[in-house]
């Protein structure tokens, strides 16, 4: 007989790491084991991702309320349904200004709960931290899992408040790096029996297929050394910092050419653009925006550097080795879990990094040698199921 699994996560918004981990994990679980079901919180109208191998259940009003933009609320379609939405907004923004939110939420949430209750999961998974995880607090089945996507550490400082609580209603904690757990456990060691690391699914024929497709913007040139940097606009990736790095080796009168490919927060983004002007490297540090398939760009890179003050599990790291680009990478904590220093790649501090894509560029015998060493990145896959099945 199949178990009945729960997955609960923000949105099905393209682009975020999380939504890709649970895509390749779909991907590759064992489905004749198991029937899938996806609970997403907010409604997004615009660019989701269509997942596979499992039933996405419809959007729950109690839950839209909580965090859908109010300006997506009209492509709901359904007049009744937004007004719904909008007036159980309108009750929570109340609750939130006059105080109790926090003792209201539980009894808000209670009917859905419930519902979802009955429905009787073998396991529920809060796939993302912050509201998914609350709400899953609340909700019962025999096993429960609290999935932590990113450096508890760095994410305890946005949220403000103590979730020591929410973790003690789960049976297990999964971090997807030896890194994530710890720095978990550094907050929460309590938790210690509970708390275990599985490295994000990765669809490595996915990856080399979409490789081979042509790129579409003539911006993008690989005649010289190509370095190569994709991700998220935002301040953890350190993107601003990127053009005074270009900067120094230009000074060095080096051929290259650095291109940078995401799209996210506008205020960074425009720091970024600021930067290029300012150390006058357009010519050779380009912004080609968000591209859906990045994966032509990767391949035709000489190399892929990672500038992140932090990262839980870099997947554009792995995407690289498996097509067998060499990483430079800045030192955050689990680096050291996916570059080997000095094989298939370099780790270094940001202010030390256009040393190593100096050496690099001029020594060609160095180079080769990271690249054929990258070139043999084989992605255990096999392992990160089996431990998958073991939890569920």
């Amino acid at each position: 007989m199949r178990k009945k699994i729960l997955f609960v996560l923000t949105s099905l918004k393209n682009g975020g790491g999380t939504i890709r981990s649970l895509q390749n994990l779909l991907l590759h679980l064992p489905i004749d084991r198991y029937n899938v079901e996806v609970l997403p919180i907010n409604f997004e109208p615009f660019d989701t991702v269509k997942l596979i191998n499992c039933n996405v259940l419809p959007n729950q009003k109690t839950l839209m309320a909580i965090g859908t933009n109010v300006r997506h609320l009209i492509y709901l379609k359904n007049l009744w349904i937004i007004i719904n939405v909008f007036l159980r907004k309108v009750l929570l923004f109340f609750f939130r200004r006059v105080g109790g939110y926090h003792k209201f939420l539980p009894l808000y949430l209670a009917s859905t709960a419930n519902k979802i209750n009955n429905l009787n999961y073998d396991s529920i998974i809060a796939f993302q931290e912050g509201f998914p995880t609350f709400f899953c607090s609340m909700l019962k089945a025999n096993n429960k899992i609290a999935w932590i996507h990113s450096n508890y550490k760095e994410y305890v400082k946005l949220i403000k408040k103590d979730e020591q609580y929410i973790y003690s209603n789960f049976n297990q904690i999964i971090c997807v790096s030896a890194f994530t757990k710890q720095e978990f456990l550094n907050f929460f060691p309590q938790y210690h029996e509970k708390a275990s690391y599985i490295y994000n699914v990765l669809d490595e024929n996915f990856i080399k297929t979409q490789s081979v497709f042509k790129i579409d913007d003539s911006r993008f040139d690989n005649s010289h050394f190509t370095i190569i940097s994709i991700g998220r606009i935002d301040p953890v990736k350190q993107f601003s910092k990127l053009p005074g790095i270009a900067y120094k080796l230009k000074q060095k009168n080096l051929k290259f050419k650095w291109y940078l490919l995401g799209d996210g927060n506008p205020n960074e983004l425009r720091l970024i653009l600021k930067n290029t002007v300012h150390f006058n490297v357009e010519d050779c540090f380009v912004y080609l925006g968000g591209k859906f398939n990045p994966y032509p760009y990767i391949a035709n890179s000489n190399l892929l550097v990672s500038s992140s003050f932090s990262e839980a599990c870099p997947y554009v790291v792995n995407e690289a080795k498996v097509l067998g680009v060499p990483i430079v990478s800045t030192d955050y904590g689990s680096s050291y879990e996916f570059v080997n220093h000095n094989v298939n790649g370099y780790i270094t501090p940001l202010d030390k990094m256009s040393i190593i894509i100096e050496q690099l560029i001029n020594n060609e015998d160095t180079y080769t040698q990271i690249r054929n060493n990258v070139k043999k990145f084989v992605y255990d896959n096999e392992m990160i199921v089996k431990k998958l099945v073991e939890i569920l």
